[in-house]
């Protein structure tokens, strides 16, 4: 199967191309308020608060 683990590669593309052109893009609320959603076949967040 192709698809998770082409979604990872593309993911790691995704981001280390934003941090690179947005070197100062941070959460925008605490760590410990970011909330997750969890499934029985995935996780995921609920939202991500960034600055910059």
């Amino acid at each position: 199967m192709l698809g998770a683990p082409l979604a990872r590669i593309e993911g790691d593309i995704a981001f280390t191309t934003l941090l690179k052109r947005m070197p100062n893009l941070r959460l925008g609320i605490p760590r410990e308020d970011v909330t997750w959603h969890f499934a029985l076949s995935s996780q995921g967040l609920g939202s991500l608060p960034l600055s910059f």
